[in-house]
């Protein structure tokens, strides 16, 4: 499954739920599904951006992890979390000139 961020006629990202549920997180955004007026959401990444060296691990990444050889959830390369709140930034900013929302779900 997969959670897919965007703004009407915008860029967009699509990520695997797991990495989305940890930027969500960041974020400070609770579900998995909303929307959010351009400028709240940018609000919200650049607080996220400002904290990430100190609200996460994202320079070291993470490994990934098999559990009982049933589920894998795959690890991110150093700087994973700084990439994707770029580009969340950049669909923020682009819905904040055309004046529209930031979709997630």
């Amino acid at each position: 499954m997969s959670i897919t961020f965007t703004t009407t006629g915008g860029p967009e990202l699509n990520l695997a739920s797991g990495n989305a549920a940890r930027l969500l997180e960041l974020l400070g955004l609770t579900e998995p599904w909303g929307e959010c007026e351009a400028e709240d959401f940018l609000g919200c990444v650049l607080t996220a951006r400002g904290l990430l060296d100190v609200a996460t691990d994202d320079e070291q990444g993470r490994p990934t992890v098999t559990d009982d050889g049933r589920w894998t959830w795959c690890g991110t390369p150093p700087g994973y979390l700084a990439g994707r709140l770029a580009e969340l930034q950049d669909i923020a900013t682009w819905a904040h000139q055309h004046h529209g929302p930031v979709f997630w779900g």
